[in-house]
Formats: C-alpha cells, structure tokens, sequence
C-alpha cells in the first residue's frame, strides 16, 4: 500500500480485506489505571442478510419468505479477552456492521450496539497510512476514538484508543494486530 497510493482509500488498507482476521496482543488500561494484557481477535468479513438481526430486524422463519438485504457492506467483529491478576479473564466483544465507503472510498459509518454504552455509531477514515476510528453513543455521553497506524510490512497495525464518558477517560488501550488469516 506504501507505494503509489496519493490518495489512500480504506480498501488500500490490508485491514478491510474480505475474509482477513487479525491477531490482538497489548494492554488496556482501566479507569483506575490499573493495566490489563489483552489478547484477542478483529475478523472483517462481508455482511450478510443474517446479519440484518444486529438492527432488531426479524427474520423471517419461513426459509420460501425472502431475507431482507445485508444491512451493511462489511461486518467486524471483535473479541479481546482482558486478563485479570490470578489469571482469570473478562470478554470484550463487539460487532460493528460498516456501510460502504463514501468520500471517494476514504471514509465508512458504521454501527454498533455496547450492553454498556448504548447505541454507538462511528466513522473510519483514511489518512495516509493509518486510518482513524471515532464513534459517539446515542446520547453522546460515550466517546471512543483510535488511531490504526500499518507497520512497514503491511501485515501489521499498531492501534491505540481511548473511551470516554462525559469528557473523562474510563479506558485506553495499546494493541498490535498481525495478521493471522485470510479466508
């Protein structure tokens, strides 16, 4: 992606690579500041009308009935595992359901739905060799913003973020994403 690319789109991006899954390592600290390891994965993969449920969609049960259409372009999911002292853990899982770009393929909206923080939606952006994550919940009382910087081998992303409620920060995390498969 390094060469040749002016203007970077996020399809550029390995990240957004149909079928890709990365591998998660770092650390997530608490409110706190207490500082968890965290391992996990981050899947991309194409939406499909299965997923039209993560909107509150019914589906139908009759499989003649017709499926509504995906309700995104891409769907991501994330799953981190934060581990506590004594070695036991606490899951962090999201879905995210992304739109298909806009703005000549630099930027994307998506959704998500956090037990914690509501209805949250987002927006990735592609600046140069990094693309940028920022997201508000419903209310706007949650913030979340990251930063996706690609290593020089292109098979590697160095994330760092934080999540805010009312303005503070609650947590921040440091990761480093390798690629782990194509499917």
């Amino acid at each position: 992606m390094r060469q040749g690319v002016q203007t970077p789109t996020l399809e550029d991006h390995p990240f957004f690579t149909d079928g890709v899954t990365w591998s998660a390592i770092g650390h997530y600290v608490e409110e706190g500041g207490r500082v968890l390891p965290a391992v996990g994965t981050y899947r991309l993969r194409q939406a499909t009308a299965g997923d039209a449920r993560l909107t509150g969609a019914i589906l139908p049960s009759d499989p003649d009935d017709d499926l509504p259409e995906a309700p995104a372009r891409w769907r991501l999911d994330v799953n981190l595992r934060l581990v506590l002292v004594g070695g036991d853990h606490t899951a962090w899982q999201a879905v995210m359901l992304i739109d298909d770009p806009d703005n000549g393929g630099r930027d994307a909206f998506w959704s998500w739905h956090s037990l914690t923080m509501g209805d949250l939606t987002g927006h990735f952006s592609a600046v140069g060799d990094s693309f940028l994550n920022q997201a508000f919940s419903e209310d706007g009382s949650y913030g979340l913003t990251e930063c996706f910087l690609l290593a020089e081998e292109d098979e590697a992303y160095l994330v760092r973020g934080a999540v805010a409620r009312d303005g503070q920060t609650i947590g921040a995390w440091a990761l480093e994403l390798t690629l782990a498969e194509e499917s």
